[in-house]
């Protein structure tokens, strides 16, 4: 209270800078006179006792007009209203809110470099940034969004960027300077899919027509490649089944696709159906039959998505030689750029340019087995002479490397250090659920029925359509 009174006081007497000019004329008691009614509101009496300055100097005051003159000398012709005037507050300027996408060989230093942003903030932000975010994951065409001070656009308040669907990482600057990263998790919500299809040209177009999602495709091809040759095996009429999880934004848009749940492939009029489940003892994740029998083994059948067989294990006349030669593997013809997966789990003993293999990868997945991967376009980060690597990780891409007609993958698979054909391998199957185990995996496998029973097909049967014309053989 005290110092809302002296600042009044300030404020009032630099009405006149001077409080001497005028001692006792009327001109130089208003301001002690407002003051007075001012300081009624501040003490909460009410009301205001005017002091007693005789009978002449009470009236002069009851004479005063309700505004006060202001001059220099005062100038009684220039009127200026008592009222107090509320001070006019003017709102700070908004922060620059400016969207950058990210170009061919940008990175987040380079790109926030090309926008004014001087190095040593910007290599502290993006320092930060890194806890929650693996920078080298910026992709080409991904948003980051920078928060420029509005009073000097080159310094830099935040940034932050999305990796996936469902995060938001930011960066925020301090008020000293330094930046802390947060992460946003946004709120999706997850409905069951259930879809139905009959094969009349293949699998992929089948269950594109049924509405599945390019990933789940792949998902399915995936976990069906341990026991399913899908070059040779899938015919006219048999059909598929599936149930997996979809995740919509707050839009109701799709904005990711969640685990496959089941699936059924009939071939020929045998089912057959796997279901995902995650083993107590050890959390791996795995898909078994009804019986509780692992569809994982050593190796797959096929380290690539979607190509077709071009040429066998055995002897063959060569297409580049022009002489018969023993083929020791089998090629995969499909587009340059197509990813090769590992077969195995397993470590790297070569990734490098071999001879007429050109590219040229070998992995080593136990005192046993290999297998060898060549023509390759080029191998995926991380590709190197002791790396490990995991069943159906990206190892490599197709390409028509070294002495090749056309872009393909020949692959290899080497038991105890000899060649032998791939296709006709026996490996071992994988886990067998026993005891609790079982019984618990019988008990999700009767709610899992029960939840897909209750969920509506997506497309009852997928319409039948020319087949697809294939494009010519590629070969070493």
């Amino acid at each position: 209270m005290g110092a809302e009174v002296i600042r009044i006081l300030k404020s009032l007497f630099s009405i006149h800078p001077d409080l001497r000019v005028g001692i006792g004329s009327r001109r130089w008691f208003t301001p002690l006179g407002v003051l007075g009614i001012m300081g009624t509101g501040l003490i909460g009496t009410g009301s205001y006792v005017l002091p007693d300055f005789g009978p002449e100097r009470e009236a002069d005051l009851a004479d005063t007009p309700a505004t006060l003159a202001i001059a220099e000398p005062f100038n009684n012709d220039i009127p200026v209203d008592l009222a107090i005037v509320e001070p006019v507050l003017v709102p700070e300027p908004e922060p620059v809110l400016k969207s950058v996408t990210v170009g061919r060989g940008d990175t987040l230093a380079r790109l926030l470099d090309r926008n004014g942003v001087p190095r040593q903030p910007a290599y502290h932000a993006i320092q930060a940034l890194s806890k929650n975010f693996d920078v080298r994951r910026l992709q080409v065409g991904q948003e980051v969004n920078l928060v420029l001070d509005p009073t000097d656009e080159t310094q830099l308040l935040a940034l932050s960027v999305k990796p996936d669907v469902d995060r938001i990482v930011t960066s925020s600057r301090h008020e000293d300077g330094s930046f802390y990263s947060d992460v946003e998790m946004l709120p999706l919500d997850k409905v069951m899919i259930r879809a139905e299809g009959r094969i009349d040209d293949s699998l992929y177009m089948a269950m594109d027509r049924a509405g599945v999602a390019p990933e789940i495709i792949a998902e399915l091809i995936m976990i069906y490649s341990f026991d399913v040759d899908f070059q040779r095996e899938i015919r006219q009429g048999d059909a598929f089944k599936l149930f997996y999880e979809q995740y919509l934004d707050e839009t109701g848009a799709v904005a990711k696709h969640g685990d496959i749940l089941f699936g059924n492939l009939t071939l020929r009029g045998k089912p057959l159906n796997l279901y995902r489940y995650v083993t107590s003892d050890d959390d791996k994740i795995d898909y078994y039959n009804e019986h509780g029998h692992s569809v994982r083994k050593a190796l797959l059948r096929t380290p690539i998505d979607g190509a077709r067989l071009t040429s066998r294990f055995g002897k063959r006349r060569h297409p580049v030689l022009g002489y018969t030669k023993m083929h020791k593997g089998i090629d995969f013809g499909a587009r340059r750029g197509t990813p090769i997966r590992a077969a195995g789990d397993g470590v790297v003993e070569r990734a490098s340019r071999y001879g007429s293999f050109g590219n040229y990868a070998l992995i080593r997945h136990s005192s046993e087995f290999k297998t060898a991967y060549a023509h390759m376009k080029g191998f995926a980060r991380g590709m190197k002479k002791g790396a490990k690597v995991k069943q159906s990780q990206i190892i490599g891409y197709v390409g028509t490397t070294g002495r090749s007609t056309g872009p393909h993958l020949h692959y290899e698979v080497l038991k105890n250090g000899k060649h032998v054909n791939p296709l006709s391998l026996k490996l071992p199957s994988g886990r067998r659920l026993e005891g609790e185990e079982l019984k618990t995996f019988q008990t999700m496998l009767a709610e899992r029925q029960v939840a897909m029973a209750n969920t509506p097909v997506m497309t009852q049967l997928a319409a039948s359509a020319p087949a697809a014309t294939t494009a010519p053989a590629a070969g070493e």
